[in-house]
């Protein structure tokens, strides 16, 4: 994108800001923010949870967030997914509560390791793969599923367009448009 994704505006209003009001609609008990630790310590009433392990993308926010928690199951959403729809963030929590697991989108053959709920015992396989330095979302989550930590949930095709990720500037101009 070429700048903080996370201050990137649609309609004047910051990703961070829309995907703070997604959890807020879907009714989240506790909303944690990772980011790079010159964040300040709260924003707009949530906590900032530095990653602990620097540079290791993604993974390392999961991490962080999933030894932060005080629930044992943490609602991930990606920064950059502004089509999410809470009612799909609810049909994924009633997926996860029914098999007493927690749950990942798979769209076509793929996770979408960044629209998921995994228990604190996923922190295990992210400390991991964070030792070995295999980053990959897409291991992670397969070793998750692997060792019944999560459960897929397949997504249907009219709910493809909530997994719409804007990572340079071409495709912001086509989703604001």
């Amino acid at each position: 994108m070429g700048r903080d994704k996370a201050q990137v505006e649609i309609d004047g209003v910051p990703l961070w800001r829309r995907q703070l009001e997604t959890l807020r609609r879907v009714g989240a008990d506790e909303i944690l923010v990772s980011g790079p630790r010159e964040l300040r310590d709260e924003i707009d009433g949530v906590r900032v949870i530095a990653d602990e392990v620097e540079n290791c993308g993604p993974l390392s926010g999961i991490h962080a967030l999933l030894g932060a928690a005080a629930h044992p199951f943490v609602l991930v959403l990606a920064i950059d997914m502004p089509a999410m729809a809470p009612e799909y963030l609810g049909r994924l929590a009633a997926f996860a509560f029914a098999n007493g697991s927690g749950a990942v989108s798979e769209y076509e053959g793929c996770f979408e390791p960044l629209a998921a709920i995994y228990p604190a015992k996923a922190r295990a396989v992210a400390a991991a793969a964070l030792r070995g330095g295999d980053y990959s979302l897409q291991k992670f989550v397969a070793e998750c599923v692997k060792q019944k930590l999560v459960a897929p949930l397949e997504v249907a095709p009219g709910e493809a367009g909530f997994f719409e990720n804007l990572n340079t500037p071409i495709q912001l101009a086509k989703f604001s448009a």
